[in-house]
């Protein structure tokens, strides 16, 4: 069947979950991570000088940077 004719899948709080379309078993699935983790794939560009932490500070790039916002 086509997949427009099936539903996709959805928690509790009937919020979308992760998941695909399994052509061969006809049916959305839920996309599970690793050990139970949440299932998450990069794709397009990445920082080439990422930074991380909860305080406040300054640093300088050394070359230019395109912010992705989502």
């Amino acid at each position: 069947m086509p997949i427009g004719t099936r539903h996709i899948l959805r928690d509790g709080g009937l919020l979308p979950v992760p998941q695909y379309f399994n052509v061969t078993k006809d049916e959305f699935q839920e996309i599970q991570g690793n050990k139970g983790a949440m299932f998450v794939q990069l794709r397009g560009l990445s920082a080439k000088e990422p930074i991380s932490g909860s305080t406040d500070t300054d640093h300088i790039f050394t070359e230019p940077n395109v912010w992705l916002c989502h």
